[in-house]
């Protein structure tokens, strides 16, 4: 789910001289989808004009006190409504729960990411994250709360999760 993103990136990478490849990753924090490391193998003038390109491009940059970049760019993130042939584990479940809880409520963002993270970290990963979401769903259905609709994305990390072997 992250590979347009991370698509975008690299591109915007290609140009910047540095002293050796710039790393990235997937950002630990929910607030963020990535990371990279530029300001540590690149002049803090290449560094400025990079984030400054980042920024004209449409993406939110921050940095970590350890001197890395954080990258933010939900819009890049896919949506599918095309439901996988047959979903199982807690992936499944939640599947099942968001279409008998449709919900016109936009997902937080954080939800968002995780589940982009998820995905492309594989299938073990997708699934702790279903886990924790559908158990967290439960809950607010029972105190009688309205679900995000977030099958649309849901349904895109489990077609990225088929895609990997």
């Amino acid at each position: 789910m992250l590979s347009a993103a991370r698509a975008e990136i690299t591109e915007l990478l290609a140009d910047v001289r540095t002293s050796r490849k710039p790393s990235l990753r997937r950002a630990s924090s929910d607030d963020w989808l990535l990371a990279c490391d530029l300001p540590l193998c690149a002049s803090a003038e290449e560094t400025a004009a990079w984030t400054e390109k980042a920024r004209e491009w449409h993406w939110r940059v921050g940095r970590t006190p350890e001197g890395w970049l954080l990258l933010d760019r939900p819009d890049l993130l896919p949506t599918s409504d095309v439901l996988p042939a047959s979903p199982k584990g807690e992936t499944g479940a939640l599947i099942s729960l968001l279409l008998r809880h449709p919900s016109k409520i936009q997902p937080e963002l954080a939800l968002i990411r995780g589940l982009a993270k998820a995905a492309e970290a594989g299938t073990l990963s997708l699934e702790r994250q279903c886990e924790i979401l559908h158990r967290s769903f439960a809950e607010k259905l029972r105190r009688h709360e309205t679900l995000p609709a977030l099958l649309p994305w849901l349904c895109a990390a489990t077609r990225t999760k088929e895609e990997k072997p």
